[in-house]
């Protein structure tokens, strides 16, 4: 016969399973796989639709998309890359402008300005999945695992745009593009801070988002 002392508490016992069976524990294996295929329909999206709309929808979608896969406090690394997506755009706002209508926003245009916040973001998330695997440390270290990661997936998404999409930037159309791809045609102060970009929101993420 069982003691008293011994006797097992439903309440409590559901409590303990409760507790340990958090969002993040459910969703911490699908959570790459759910944000690979977030890109992959984001493209296919792109070209079936109006692309301001898609990131838009996007976006909009990210919000409540992170709360309920147990990742609320990453939401302050969107914002992040949502202000340095707002101050390029005060900056280099007037050298956009495509030839397919697209929304603006106080003269700014909504493609370029979303496509600068998600971009950032993703390339931040995809490096947090990786580092979760490899588990590097150290500062210089993490730091190339992001630029690994960043630089070639801003190459690749700017080819993508350029060459199968057709996205044509009327304003810096007469530039040259990068050898061998022939994308991002811009000035080379623009093609400079494509590249900075990615550092810099890496440092902002990693002093004021790390977790």
């Amino acid at each position: 016969m069982q003691e008293a002392g011994n006797t097992v508490n439903p309440a409590n016992l559901f409590k303990q399973v409760s507790s340990n069976c958090t969002m993040d524990s459910l969703f911490r294996w699908r959570r790459p796989i759910m944000d690979i295929l977030m890109l992959v329909l984001c493209f296919i999206l792109m070209d079936l639709f109006r692309p301001d709309l898609v990131l838009l929808a996007i976006y909009l979608f990210l919000y409540p998309y992170l709360y309920l896969t147990g990742r609320s406090q990453w939401i302050y690394r969107l914002i992040i890359s949502s202000g340095m997506a707002l101050a390029w755009m005060i900056l280099a706002g007037g050298m956009y402008q495509y030839r397919v209508g697209m929304m603006n926003l106080f003269g700014m245009n909504l493609f370029t300005l979303l496509a600068w916040a998600l971009g950032l973001y993703a390339a931040y998330t995809f490096f947090v999945h990786l580092n979760r695997i490899f588990n590097i440390q150290g500062t210089a270290k993490r730091m190339l695992l992001f630029l690994s990661i960043y630089w070639p997936m801003l190459i690749i998404v700017e080819s993508i745009a350029y060459h199968v999409l057709l996205f044509r930037n009327i304003p810096t159309l007469a530039y040259p593009g990068l050898p061998l791809c022939d994308c991002i045609h811009a000035p080379f102060w623009m093609q400079f801070a494509y590249f900075a970009m990615g550092p810099i929101y890496y440092a902002l993420c990693e002093r004021f988002a790390k977790k």
